[in-house]
């Protein structure tokens, strides 16, 4: 994940909910992340369009494929 510009953490935390769809952020059990750096992540991960918080605080990963060239 280092290629997108992700730290290591930020990687983890975008592949946790990859495969834990529709987790709550208090939810997310990322190794050795506080809650403070959970959020964190989880709001550069967004600002990044990697993540998508929805209303009840529903966690999902944004699935991009590569850019069209066309």
């Amino acid at each position: 994940m280092s290629i997108l510009g992700l730290s290591v953490q930020e990687g983890d935390l975008y592949q946790y909910f990859l495969h834990h769809p529709g987790e709550a952020v208090a939810q997310a059990e990322i190794g050795g992340m506080s809650r403070s750096a959970v959020d964190g992540a989880v709001e550069r991960l967004c600002q990044l369009g990697l993540l998508e918080v929805a209303e009840g605080n529903e966690v999902f990963a944004v699935a991009r494929g590569p850019p069209s060239t066309g």
